[in-house]
C-alpha cells in the first residue's frame, strides 16, 4: 500500500511539472506604426521564437491609438512618452515600460544651410509641423532659451512640411525620423540638394546641459490583461531585438516589407533612419528623471499635452 501510494505521489508530482514546463506563455497583441522604429525589434521578435505568442497590429493614426488603448485590444503599444502620460494622468491604465528612442528631430535644409550653428538660426525661417504640438513645444522653447531671431512656419503635418522644403516653400524645417532620412534619400536621388543641416537635440544640450538625447517614445502596457512577469519578458525580448536592429540595420529595414507588403517607406531611408535614431531602451523606472524633466519643459508649454501634470510613480514598469 505504501509503495502504491508513494508511486501515486511520484506521478501527480511529474504530471504538475510536465504541465509547468508546456504552460503556454501569455499571448500578447502589440501596436505600433507599420513603419516605424519603434515597431521594428517587434517584428524581429516575431521572425524568432521570442514574438511566437505576439500579434502586431497596426495603429495610423492618433485616433487609432486612442481606439485600441480605450478599448484595451492591444496590451502593449509604441507611442511618444507624453502621449503615454497624457492617457494615464486622464484615467486610463498605461504604464510607461521604457523609452527607446532618444534622438528623433533634426533641421533638414537645402545646400547653403549645411553648416549651421546655433547662432546662425537667427533672422532664419523654420519649418514646424503640428502648431502646439510636441516639435512646436521643443522649438520654442528653444527658441527663448537661444534668444535667437529665427521664425517659425507651421505645416500641417511631417510629411507635408517635406513637401515644401523639396519645393522651396521654406528652406529649412525641423523633421522627425524616418521622414529627415526619407527625405534625404529622395534629393540624394534626384540633385542632392538637401543637407542636415542641425542636430536638435544637440541644439538641446548646448541650451540646457546635460546629454544631447530626450525621452521621445517608448512603448507602454495597456490594462492588466497580460501579467507583470509576461511584460518583464515582453521589455528584455524587446531589448534584444532591439540591438540586434542596431547591429543589422539593413536587415532590420527589410522587416516592414515581409510583414506588410503595402508599406511606403524606402528601405534605404528606413536603414539610413536606424543609424541616425537607433532603437535604444532603456527601463522607464530608470530613467524616470530624464522623462520627468522631459515632461516639465512640455508642461510649461503646452500642459494639455501631457494631461496638465506629471504622471505618478505608478506610471513608471
Amino acid at each position: 500500500m505504501f509503495k502504491r501510494l508513494c508511486l501515486f505521489l511520484v506521478m501527480a508530482l511529474s504530471a504538475v511539472c510536465c504541465a509547468q514546463e508546456t504552460t503556454p506563455t501569455e499571448r500578447l497583441v502589440f501596436a505600433g506604426p507599420p513603419e516605424g522604429i519603434l515597431s521594428l525589434p517587434v517584428l524581429r521578435m516575431i521572425e524568432t521564437t521570442s514574438g511566437s505568442d505576439v500579434e502586431f497590429v497596426e495603429w495610423k493614426t492618433p485616433d487609432q491609438l486612442r481606439s485600441l488603448i480605450s478599448s484595451r485590444r492591444a496590451d502593449v503599444v509604441a507611442c511618444h512618452v507624453n502621449v503615454a502620460a497624457n492617457f494615464a494622468n486622464r484615467g486610463a491604465d498605461v504604464r510607461l515600460l521604457n523609452v527607446t528612442l532618444w534622438k528623433l528631430f533634426w533641421l533638414v535644409g537645402t545646400a547653403d544651410n549645411a553648416s549651421l550653428t546655433s547662432a546662425g538660426l537667427s533672422g532664419l525661417q523654420v519649418g514646424v509641423p503640428l502648431k502646439g504640438d510636441l516639435p512646436d513645444v521643443l522649438i520654442s522653447t528653444l527658441k527663448k532659451k537661444l534668444n535667437n531671431g529665427m521664425t517659425l512656419m507651421y505645416a500641417p503635418s511631417s510629411v507635408s512640411l517635406a513637401h515644401w522644403l523639396l519645393g522651396g516653400k521654406t528652406n529649412l524645417a525641423m523633421l522627425p525620423e524616418p521622414v529627415a532620412s526619407s527625405l534625404l534619400v529622395k534629393s540624394h536621388k534626384a540633385n542632392g540638394s538637401m543637407r542636415r543641416s542641425l542636430d536638435v537635440q544637440q541644439l538641446w544640450s548646448e541650451a540646457f546641459g546635460g546629454p544631447s538625447r530626450l525621452p521621445f517614445a517608448g512603448i507602454a502596457a495597456v490594462g492588466d490583461r497580460v501579467s507583470d512577469a509576461r511584460l518583464r519578458q515582453f521589455v528584455s525580448d524587446y531589448a534584444d531585438a532591439a540591438r540586434w536592429c542596431r547591429e543589422n540595420p539593413h536587415e532590420a529595414a527589410l522587416l516592414p516589407s515581409r510583414h506588410m507588403p503595402t508599406t511606403a517607406l524606402d528601405i534605404d531611408a528606413l536603414g539610413q533612419s536606424l543609424g541616425i535614431a537607433p532603437p535604444q531602451p532603456e527601463r522607464a523606472a530608470d530613467c524616470r528623471r530624464e522623462i520627468e524633466d522631459y515632461l516639465r519643459v512640455i508642461e510649461n508649454e503646452n500642459p494639455n499635452l501631457i494631461g496638465n501634470k506629471l504622471p505618478d510613480a505608478t506610471f513608471y514598469f
